[in-house]
């Protein structure tokens, strides 16, 4: 298998992390994290922090960047279907009661993170629509 934009992919990779180390994404992340931890917790069965804090960011990123999910917007920005993006939110659904069960309601939280990247992935898809080839849309 040939992939001709290798470079392209390394370099936004590369790019990707530096910018993500120079914005202190990560610590972002988790003061945002705590701050819902406190919010939504109630007292008694707790979680410790780090484990919390650990579960929360995986689910922020099996939900927030799955294939399914960017897949999805981008093919609803280019073409206006959003059947893919309907089968995911329930398939999304029974994952959170899964999840819920040991986070607590802060689970429901999750559904900002995941709008501002499936509404920005669906706005940049109708942006770059216009730049591909009549064989690559969607809509042909």
């Amino acid at each position: 298998m040939k992939c001709a934009n290798l470079p392209v992919m390394v370099l936004a990779t590369l790019v990707g992390a530096l910018i993500g180390e120079f914005c202190l994404l990560e610590k972002g992340i988790n003061g945002a994290v705590a701050k819902i931890q406190q919010l939504f917790m109630i007292s008694g069965n707790k979680p410790t922090h780090d484990s919390f804090i650990q579960s929360y960011v995986a689910i922020i990123v099996l939900f927030c960047a799955s294939g399914t999910g960017i897949f999805g917007a981008m093919h609803e920005g280019m073409t206006g279907d959003p059947n893919i993006l309907i089968a995911k939110s329930f398939l999304d659904f029974f994952t959170a009661i899964i999840f819920a069960c040991s986070l607590g309601i802060a689970v429901s939280a999750i559904c900002a993170p995941m709008l501002i990247i499936q509404l920005a992935l669906a706005a940049c898809a109708t942006l770059i629509l216009p730049l591909t080839t009549p064989g690559n849309d969607g809509r042909l």
